[in-house]
């Protein structure tokens, strides 16, 4: 409750988060989105809870390769122009499931991903944590995999439609043409 995290010294939060908007809503389930988050964190501050810093963990994968780096800028200016809380951001790559991992982008998509990321850090407009490593890792191309089997642009086209229907939203309306980013020869 609220008066025994008042009591807590060093408080250290972490959130486990993808992305904003509707893209949020359909990694997460499609019932909460980044507001409801940044909302709860404000209640806390609001009740008299200090938290002068929280950490994001944080998967970039291929639903949200398109987006991670301007999300992740636009919550760690949002969290300190409105709460005045720092972010620190943790991260993996996704290789598993092999329907969302990153290595199902083409090179070049890759490759701009790094460019971003790395734009964002070096202005020091995201605190992301081993990036050197993150990135060494997303620099070189593997074969993606499910269940022993190669992964075909039909696997991932059937899993989003699947996906589609248990969160009740269209995942080609919050990225269109996202198809298009997979490469020519998965395997």
């Amino acid at each position: 409750d609220i008066e025994t995290l008042k009591r807590v010294k060093n408080l250290h939060m972490s959130f486990s988060i993808e992305a904003m908007g509707d893209m949020y809503r359909y990694i997460r389930g499609g019932k909460y989105d980044f507001e409801n988050l940044f909302n709860n964190i404000r209640r806390l501050k609001d009740a008299g809870i200090y938290l002068e810093d929280i950490c994001f963990a944080s998967i970039i994968m291929f639903y949200n390769h398109r987006q991670w780096d301007t999300d992740f800028i636009a919550m760690t200016e949002k969290f300190k122009k409105e709460l005045d809380i720092n972010i620190e951001i943790v991260t993996q790559i996704c290789t598993f499931p092999g329907n969302q991992s990153i290595f199902l982008l083409k090179e070049d998509l890759r490759k701009d991903l790094i460019n971003r990321i790395d734009a964002a850090v070096d202005s020091k407009r995201i605190n992301l944590r081993d990036w050197k490593g993150i990135k060494k890792l997303l620099s070189h191309d593997r074969k993606v995999y499910e269940g022993g089997e190669p992964v075909t642009r039909e696997m991932v086209y059937n899993w989003i439609k699947y996906m589609n229907l248990i969160r009740q939203m269209d995942f080609e309306k919050i990225v269109p043409n996202i198809m298009d980013d997979i490469k020519d020869s998965i395997n």
